[in-house]
This record gives C-alpha cells, structure tokens and sequence, in this order.
C-alpha cells in the first residue's frame, strides 16, 4: 500500500511538471483544501479572474485541448488550444465543491448526456444556465468527474471525451484512469478572445 501511495504521488507529480511550458498559464485544481503544490491554485483563492477563471481543458494523456464541433459535441482535438471555456464554482454547502464548465463562444455549458438517451456518456454543449446536475462537475485526485451521470471524464479514442469506461456494455466510469486526468490551464484575464 505504501509502495502504490508513493508511486501515485510519483505519477501526479509527473504529470503536473511535464506540462507544456509554452502556454503562459496556471494549471487550475478546484479543490478543497487548497493543494500544495507550486503551480496550482484553488479556485476559491483571490486573484486572477476571481473565482471564474477563463481555461483551456487539456487532457493529460494525449495532450489535446478541448473543442467543440459543430453539432456541439465536446472532443480533445486541439494543439495548440483555442477554444475557451470559464469554469463557475457552484454557491452553497449543497454544492459539495462543484462547478459548470462555460463554453466561452456559445455561452453554453457542457452537459453530461445521461444513460437512457440518444448519445448517452457524451459530453455536449447544453442549456445556458445550470438545470440539472448533468451540467456540474467536481474534481476527484487528478481528474473530473460528473455530478449528474456519477461518471469520469474519460478520454476514449484519443479524441472522444465521454463520461464512460473503455469497455461495453457502457457504464459511468467510476475509478480515476490514466485516461481520465484533466488540466484546466488558465488564461490571464486581460487575454483577448
């Protein structure tokens, strides 16, 4: 168990210093408590653009930024990033520490397409204003996971973003992956869109 403990933080560790240099960023954790680490903040610290920063969404493992299509279907295909999205801390105790994911361009929020309907596990571009938990996420170790499907963020096929596991029949992903770890990198706020 300790073996496994110090291989974890190796990996975290690893991946938080391995990120890209060129982008002149923070990598953004919502997290509570604040984590340690030099680089990272929480989103709830002063400064910045306050508690809504404006982000691009990299997946860890194939490096890839978050874009949407034209059918309003999230996917990891960007590099270098252009697509931005504003991440909105949820108010009240209720909350349990979870936010919305704007898409900047739509004003839109990404939605997690529950089990049972057309396109289910898919994260898309939804309403403009949170309705339902689907449009929530929280932070979970490294990645993210959805309040309304209960699922992972997962990276499938290097590119389809997905709220469920790598093997059918599809269920909510319910254990962080390698393939689930998410950087949220933040643009200084005077950034020009």
């Amino acid at each position: 168990a300790f073996l496994w403990l110090i291989i974890t933080w190796a990996l975290m560790f690893w991946l938080i210093t391995s990120a890209p240099r060129n982008l002149d960023s923070t990598v953004v954790v919502p997290s509570s408590p604040p984590t340690p680490w030099s680089g990272l903040r929480d989103l709830r610290s002063v400064g910045g653009c306050g508690d809504r920063p404006l982000v691009y969404v990299q997946t860890a493992r194939s490096m890839h930024y978050w874009s949407v299509h034209e059918d309003g279907i999230v996917v990891a295909d960007e590099n270098p990033p252009r697509t931005v999205f504003r991440v909105e801390p949820q108010a009240g105790d209720e909350s349990n520490h979870s936010f919305a994911i704007r898409h900047v361009p739509s004003l839109r929020l990404v939605t997690a397409v529950p089990p049972g309907e057309p396109s289910a596990f898919v994260l898309r571009l939804g309403p403009m204003q949170v309705r339902s938990p689907n449009e929530l996420f929280r932070v979970q170790g490294l990645s993210m996971r959805s309040v309304g499907v209960g699922g992972f963020v997962n990276l499938r096929d290097r590119t389809s973003v997905r709220t469920h596991g790598n093997s059918e029949p599809w269920t909510p992903l319910t254990m962080e992956t390698a393939s689930t770890r998410i950087m949220l990198r933040e643009l200084p706020c005077n950034a020009s869109l």
